[in-house]
C-alpha cells in the first residue's frame, strides 16, 4: 500500500475501512481503464498511485462522471448550476451535465465528405440525422470559404450579396470588406433576403 495515495484518497480508504465498497480505475491505456472494478482483499486491494478511486455509495455514478472529467451539476431550488460536489444533497438533485448538441434547428450545415453541400437545419432534417446518428459526422457547421456566396448583414442594416475572397490572411468580400465586420453572415444558395436572421 502506497501511504500517500492513501492520505490523498483518506475519505475513500476510511469508509473502506468501515465495511464499504469503493471502486477504483486505473489510469492508462490497457483494458483495465475502461472500467469501474470493485477493490476487495481479494483483488489484491493495492492502493495505487496511477488509480482513482471513489466511494461506491448512492452518489457513485456522480463521482465516476468527475472521475471522468465530466462536469456534475446540483439544483439548489432554483436552476441547475455547476456543483461543488460535497454530496450533501439528495441524489435527485444532481445530475451530469448533458453535451451540447451538436447542431440545432436554424444552424447553417455543409457536408464534410463529398461535393459540398449547404443546408439550412429544419427540425424535419434535425429529426432524420439524430435517428441515423452516423451521419452527424458527414456534417459541421458551415463556416466562409474562399469563393463562397454570402449574404452580409452590417450593423446598420445594409444587405448585400458577395463572394468570399482571400487577401492577407483575412476573408473578405469582394469589395474588400473583411467578413468580421459584418453582424451576421450567410450562405447564399438562392433564398430571399427575408430568410435572413
Amino acid at each position: 500500500m502506497n501511504k500517500e495515495v492513501i492520505i490523498e484518497n483518506k475519505q475513500c480508504f476510511d469508509y473502506w475501512l468501515d465495511g464499504g465498497k469503493v471502486l477504483f480505475k486505473v489510469n492508462g491505456n490497457d483494458f483495465r481503464t475502461r472500467a469501474w472494478w470493485t477493490l476487495s482483499n481479494g483483488n489484491g486491494a493495492r492502493w495505487e498511485d496511477d488509480t482513482t478511486y471513489i466511494m461506491d455509495d448512492k452518489y457513485a455514478e456522480f463521482r465516476k462522471a468527475v472521475a471522468d472529467g465530466k462536469e456534475v451539476q446540483d439544483n439548489t431550488g432554483l436552476d441547475w448550476s455547476k456543483s461543488l460536489c460535497r454530496w450533501d444533497l439528495p441524489p435527485c438533485r444532481y445530475r451530469i451535465k448533458p453535451d451540447e448538441p451538436k447542431f440545432k434547428v436554424g444552424d447553417w450545415i455543409s457536408s464534410t465528405r463529398g461535393a459540398r453541400h449547404i443546408e439550412l437545419l429544419t427540425s424535419k432534417r434535425l429529426k432524420e440525422l439524430l435517428a441515423h446518428t452516423v451521419l452527424l459526422d458527414f456534417y459541421a457547421l458551415w463556416t466562409p470559404r474562399i469563393g463562397d456566396a454570402i449574404i452580409c448583414k452590417s450593423s446598420c442594416g445594409r444587405i448585400e450579396i458577395a463572394e468570399v475572397i482571400h487577401i492577407d490572411g483575412m476573408l473578405m468580400t469582394h469589395d474588400y470588406t473583411p467578413l468580421v465586420s459584418f453582424e451576421t453572415i450567410i450562405p447564399y444558395i438562392g433564398q430571399l433576403f427575408g430568410e435572413m436572421k
